[in-house]
């Protein structure tokens, strides 16, 4: 399957803080019908990264969407975006949304997992999202990882790629 195109990515430098903000503009409607704060925060200008432009748009749309889906109405999401240590975009989806319990956050990534709180909150997910997002998050030479202090206490998922060095 290798050779299969579904599974060739074409590399090309990709702006995330550009395509973050389509995602949420797409994505504005639901965040506005469940009164939700979201906060795109860029500090600095930040580098663009090599990434298949679809695939990665994927990941972003997969984790606002689920930060979307699992806070509730009122709730706030922040996403920051930044450089670190000189050679990665550090991207944090922040949510005050269900939270993972403790039990749960090491099996997150696994294919078909929906944890219960999951379940009751969005009854239509396949437990295939996470999954693929993270197989796709390293297929680019990046991490994500996802960290919660427990049930109804918000979730953070940080994603981190490597950047393209400025060229002047």
């Amino acid at each position: 399957k290798a050779d299969d195109s579904n599974y060739t990515y074409t590399f090309e430098d990709f702006d995330t803080l550009d395509r973050i903000k389509k995602i949420v503009t797409l994505a504005k409607k639901r965040i506005v019908d469940k009164k939700i704060n979201l906060n795109i925060v860029c500090p600095t200008p930040v580098s663009r990264v090599q990434a298949d432009a679809r695939r990665l748009y994927f990941v972003f749309q997969i984790l606002i969407e689920n930060a979307i889906s699992y806070t509730s109405e009122g709730g706030s999401i922040t996403i920051v975006i930044r450089e670190e240590n000189n050679s990665w975009v550090r991207i944090e989806f922040q949510d005050s949304g269900i939270g993972i319990a403790k039990e749960d956050i090491s099996r997150i990534f696994t294919k078909f997992f929906r944890s219960p709180q999951a379940k009751k909150a969005d009854t239509e997910g396949m437990g295939i999202g996470l999954f693929m997002t993270k197989q796709i998050i390293e297929r680019h030479n990046g991490t994500i990882c996802v960290k919660s202090e427990g049930l109804d206490k918000g979730t953070t998922f940080v994603v981190k790629m490597p950047f393209v060095p400025h060229v002047d």
